[in-house]
């Protein structure tokens, strides 16, 4: 089985492009112009870059609310949504497609009559954990890792992200900090209180960093986000991902405007501050102790367990996290 992922962003058929160049077989060079060519283009394509035995491709299109927030062709996103149709209807496709999309923008495929129809037969749905499972998703990694929780710090923690929008990136980024700054192998009430609690570290940090940017790095911090960004005309909000030379030209005007044009852009020093935080889903016990990263882990394998086997297409509808 080849797997390959993509989000679908500003062109969705040069991002798919993208995608099946990865895992092709050998070389093609017109591959765009085949999937640009008909609504059968992505059937075709996949035969061409597939080997020749009984290999499948599994196409993952996460982020697909993109297409619906970032794409503005009306055009391309139809031309791209009947693609995708063409190609999980046809009987010898050898191709599955899993699409992840926000709760917030399921009204949206459901305007498309023919993509609709394949959505409400393959939809999986992934609701934010009960109390139980985030305090599992705390507790065990940390055992794993050989830590503990002081008593009644594990009920504090899940209380305080329980309602909280965005919740669990937060509740990653908390202990993150908890375990960086760690004494010991016991972590308390009152390490947890000091960083400020879930929502208190991010804000902690974010404030920091900032604070910490001088005047015209302040400038770029603002250009930059503003391009983090994307809100539709429904008023939805989605992160927008941006090029590094297109947030270098930001800081490059704010640059140009100063007297002293031989300073440093501020750009490297915005990013020296790291204040960023991943996007995570349904937490599965599962961490390695040689990465503080998977101390709250991603779920793609936990959620790929719950697909049916050869469903063609399936849809995995998450909340907006």
């Amino acid at each position: 089985v080849l797997i390959t992922e993509m989000y679908p962003g500003t062109y969705p058929f040069e991002e798919l492009e993208s995608a099946l160049g990865r895992v092709a077989v050998e070389p093609t060079d017109h591959l765009l112009d085949e999937l640009l060519a008909d609504d059968r283009g992505l059937v075709r394509a996949c035969k061409h870059i597939l080997p020749d035995d009984d290999s499948e491709l599994v196409l993952v299109v996460d982020q697909f609310e993109e297409l619906f927030s970032l794409t503005s062709d009306e055009a391309a996103r139809r031309r791209f949504l009947a693609s995708l149709v063409e190609v999980v209807r046809d009987e010898r496709s050898r191709v599955r497609v899993i699409a992840t999309l926000r709760a917030d923008f399921f009204d949206r495929p459901l305007e498309h009559p023919e993509f609709g129809a394949v959505l409400g037969a393959n939809v999986v749905s992934v609701a934010m954990p009960r109390d139980h499972e985030l305090a599992a998703a705390i507790a065990e990694p940390a055992r794993l890792a050989g830590l503990e929780f002081e008593p009644g710090l594990i009920t504090r923690m899940v209380s305080d992200v329980r309602e909280e929008p965005g919740a669990l990136p937060l509740l990653q980024y908390a202990l993150t900090v908890l375990v960086d700054g760690r004494t010991a192998d016991v972590l308390g009430v009152t390490d947890y209180e000091q960083i400020g609690g879930a929502a208190g570290a991010m804000t902690a940090q974010a404030e920091g960093v900032y604070d910490g940017l001088s005047p015209d790095a302040r400038n770029a911090a603002r250009e930059v986000f503003v391009r983090l960004v994307t809100v539709s005309e429904h008023g939805d909000d989605t992160r927008r991902r941006a090029r590094r030379t297109e947030l270098e030209r930001c800081t490059e005007r704010i640059a140009d405007r100063r007297t002293d044009h031989g300073a440093e852009r501020p750009l490297p020093e915005l990013a020296a501050g790291h204040c960023a935080t991943r996007s995570i889903s349904v937490p599965v016990p599962k961490v390695s102790s040689q990465s503080r990263r998977s101390f709250l882990p991603n779920t793609s394998a936990g959620m790929a367990t719950k697909l049916k086997p050869r469903c063609s297409c399936t849809v995995v509808v998450c909340g907006k996290e």
